[in-house]
């Protein structure tokens, strides 16, 4: 795969919790990274689950805080080829950096990278804005229900450019109720929406248990080809806008 000419930056945030950002994140990059680009995975979480996932959690190694404060080599390679990530931790509780200075900061990355891949905390911090403010498109992840679904007007609201944000239904289980909430999603809402929907599995439940890219632990399985769908998506193929 020939390199991209410019690195492409996507953040994955929602101001609620427990809708799937990390997982969907780490996916996203090991994917891309499969697919022959290079990848930079930055936990802008002080939960630091991103870190944790790829085995680079440590408080007494440099990570996201020293990059802000001008250090140099706080990046480290993760165990896949292609894919390195710049670590955060509860530290990154304190970080209030500027929009530009984290601008500044990928940019200076740019030259190494085809994509960037922005862990956000679910809640807006100075450090969520600036991320979500340098990225050149937000994946909002959701599960359908009414407080994911309540919340999305929330998140937007935080959005410098909301026209580079885009909602992904996560976790989807065709019951009864998700099918009605889809419905009031899509009759009600003008969001702009992913083609994809990650269908829920315990495959996912057993592979973050692992801390291992879907593709590694269950390759075969759909909710891996979901996931890898979504992956080309964020690639800048297939998203459309619902109409009410």
């Amino acid at each position: 795969r020939s390199r991209r000419k410019i690195m492409k930056t996507i953040a994955f945030y929602n101001n609620k919790g427990g809708v799937g950002k990390t997982t969907l994140a780490a996916n996203v990059g090991y994917n891309l990274s499969t697919m022959g680009y290079r990848v930079l995975l930055v936990d802008c979480d002080p939960q630091g689950n991103l870190s944790s996932f790829f085995g680079r959690y440590d408080l007494t190694k440099k990570g996201l805080m020293q990059a802000l404060g001008g250090q140099l080599r706080c990046i480290y390679r993760t165990t896949y080829r292609g894919l390195d990530i710049l670590p955060g931790n509860i530290y990154s509780e304190a970080l209030t950096p500027q929009p530009q200075t984290m601008s500044a900061l990928l940019q200076g990355y740019a030259a190494h990278y085809d994509y960037c891949i922005l862990d956000c905390a679910p809640a807006f911090s100075r450090l969520t804005e600036s991320a979500v403010q340098s990225s050149d498109q937000v994946i909002i992840p959701i599960k359908l229900d009414n407080f994911s679904i309540e919340g999305i007007d929330t998140t937007m609201s935080k959005l410098a450019d909301p026209s580079a944000a885009h909602v992904v239904i996560n976790a989807f289980a065709p019951s009864r109720a998700a099918k009605d909430f889809l419905t009031k999603l899509v009759q009600t809402y003008d969001y702009p929406l992913c083609e994809t929907l990650v269908r829920y599995s315990t495959v996912v439940d057993a592979a973050n248990y692992r801390k291992k890219p879907l593709a590694k632990k269950a390759k075969f399985h759909w909710v891996t080809a979901d996931m890898m769908d979504l992956t080309e998506e964020v690639c800048g193929y297939g998203t459309y806008r619902i109409k009410k």
